[in-house]
């Protein structure tokens, strides 16, 4: 069950449209341009990484503040770990 939902979720994660990005920050309260948006997306869908690894997953985290800023990020990472227990798969990410 833990490939299937990973696969699941990386795909998503490169499914993922700048209207997407837009709509869930929104939605969850950040504040992000279109412009950002765009280079968010573009940069899920070019770079490997693993979210479910600690080091790539900080990583991410790391990049995302060079594109939008140190705040957006950790609230971003703060709503990660939020969502992951929530659904009760927090296991899953090492």
């Amino acid at each position: 069950m833990n490939d299937f939902l990973k696969t699941l979720i990386m795909k998503k994660i490169k499914s993922l449209t700048v209207s997407d990005l837009l709509a869930y920050s929104r939605e969850y309260g950040f504040n992000i341009s279109p412009d950002e948006a765009k280079q968010i997306v573009s940069y899920l869908r070019t770079q490997t990484i693993d979210p479910f690894n600690s080091k790539q997953r900080k990583k991410l985290f790391k990049d995302l503040a060079a594109i939008t800023d140190a705040q957006t990020a950790q609230k971003a990472e703060t709503l990660f770990k939020t969502i992951i227990k929530t659904y009760g798969v927090d296991h899953m990410f090492s």
